[in-house]
């Protein structure tokens, strides 16, 4: 074996962490990266609602992707604006990653909230989701702000 090079051998364990034995003998942990935790299905989309006063705030954590997570996303802002809810800022600092099902689904929820009448603000997106939208130019067409304050002000 060439100097530097390692040799690994993984282990599996019971919750699910994965250790790679090195060429010294010793298990080192690996870590999953967010994209690989979507992929093997161990992220879903979490969302919390608060109330202040008339406004509502959604936050969102993990994965906005097709399937579960963005039809549950849909209902939820279904359920919120027919109880009379239609005033949102949509917290998107949790999203860990979106594809374009994610991306449609604000578009979608963002004109489903117009046409009811009310206002839908996005507001802290990370780096990533920042970049998605500007990419696909929807940056002008939903409002997204980078603080909770401004979105509650503009809504």
């Amino acid at each position: 074996m060439n100097r530097g090079q390692k040799t690994w051998s993984a282990k599996h364990t019971a919750q699910g962490k994965l250790f790679f034995r090195a060429a010294d003998g010793n298990f080192r942990l690996r870590v999953r990266t967010a994209s690989e935790k979507v992929l093997r299905g161990e992220v879903h989309l979490v969302s919390t609602v608060r109330q202040i006063g008339a406004k509502t705030i959604i936050s969102l954590k993990g994965a906005m992707m097709a399937g579960e997570t963005e039809e549950n996303f849909r209902q939820q802002v279904r359920s919120l604006t027919e109880s009379g809810r239609n005033r949102l800022a949509i917290n998107l600092t949790g999203v860990l990653q979106m594809d374009s099902w994610g991306i449609g689904s604000l578009v979608r929820q963002y004109l489903h909230v117009k046409r009811a009448g009310g206002k839908c603000v996005f507001f802290a997106p990370p780096r990533h989701v920042q970049q998605l939208l500007k990419t696909a130019k929807l940056d002008s067409i939903i409002e997204i702000v980078e603080t909770e304050q401004d979105a509650l002000s503009r809504i």
